[in-house]
């Protein structure tokens, strides 16, 4: 998901072709929800 312009959810299209491109060069893929549970846990902390 792409959070700064809007929330753009990335297609399973385009995951797999960044997986195959990732392990055709040896890569780590690495994916983080940083902006995906925003306060759904309960009370923001400050």
């Amino acid at each position: 998901i792409q959070g700064e312009a809007g929330v753009w959810p990335a297609t399973d299209q385009f995951l797999q072709e960044l997986r195959a491109l990732t392990d055709a060069h040896g890569l780590l893929l690495t994916l983080a929800e940083i902006q995906t549970g925003m306060g759904r846990t309960g009370k923001l902390f400050h």
